[in-house]
């Protein structure tokens, strides 16, 4: 019954409602299919939530409360299509010439993963037939030249996982910069190759309608965010990846696959190390 309904991006305000009619609160419609699709565990002031019934014509969910011994992350897939380049310029000594436009992104949720509470082992996977959430935003987008494929393939690197914990710390830092949480921004890895750029390429985008600046100022201050970025890696000291700097709690692929010691190359390379 979901996919007879459009959910373009408006902002328009979603209502998270108790089984006992009580007001939980409200969410919008770029985080209510991620975050609240049925059978979603949601937490309010410390109890859980199992989300029960997802109208997106009324915009209104119903919860119940439970006592589970497991949480829910969804599993998704990201696209966008670039409408529009802003402005372009130079990064580092490297050749990186990162990109701001505006995108149309399209976030669907395929289902989500049941995950132990103490483990954090994931217990099962559900599928759900849900719409694609489309809407148009701001971001920021660079690709990976052929230089550094041929360096990654000479070194036998995963390139496809450093693209993707790249990105993933790219997120986790920009907060430093932008006054946001990193559940406002998004972001998608191409590789082998990005239909619009035709090269392996990073998307970073601002998670709403419209676009809030937050990607705007990444691309203002890229150079102390890229630095950030290669800090917040090198100085945590996992080997391939962890929650402290490239594993995203709201990956939509499971954090799968993950590798930042090519995240790390591909950053020093832009940034001309």
């Amino acid at each position: 019954p979901h996919r007879g309904v459009s959910i373009r991006g408006t902002g328009s305000a979603f209502r998270i409602i108790a089984d006992n009619k009580m007001l939980l609160g409200e969410t919008d419609s770029t985080r209510v299919l991620k975050e609240l699709h049925p059978g979603a565990i949601y937490l309010h002031r410390g109890l859980q939530y199992k989300v029960t019934g997802l109208h997106l014509g009324d915009k209104e969910v119903f919860c119940q409360e439970v006592d589970l011994n497991y949480y829910t992350t969804p599993l998704s897939d990201e696209d966008t299509e670039i409408l529009s380049i802003d402005e372009k310029k130079a990064v580092g000594k490297g050749g990186l010439v990162i990109s701001r436009g505006t995108l149309r992104t399209t976030e669907t949720v395929l289902g989500y993963m049941k995950k132990d509470i103490n483990t954090r082992k994931v217990i099962d996977e559900i599928y759900l037939d849900l719409p694609p959430h489309v809407f148009t935003t701001k971001g920021v987008w660079m690709t990976v030249g052929e230089e550094i494929l041929l360096e990654a393939k000479e070194l036998g690197y995963d390139l496809a996982g450093g693209m993707h914990a790249l990105e993933h710390a790219q997120i986790a830092a920009l907060p430093l910069f932008a006054i946001c949480d990193r559940n406002d921004l998004g972001g998608v890895s191409y590789f082998p190759i990005n239909p619009d750029l035709e090269e392996p390429a990073i998307f970073i985008y601002d998670g709403v309608e419209g676009g809030i600046g937050l990607t705007k100022r990444g691309f203002e201050m890229v150079e102390q965010w890229f630095e950030a970025t290669l800090e917040l890696m090198e100085d945590c000291p996992c080997t391939v990846s962890c929650p402290s700097c490239t594993q995203d709690p709201h990956c939509g692929n499971n954090n799968e696959p993950l590798d930042k010691r090519t995240a790390i190359m591909v950053l020093r390379k832009w940034l001309g190390r």
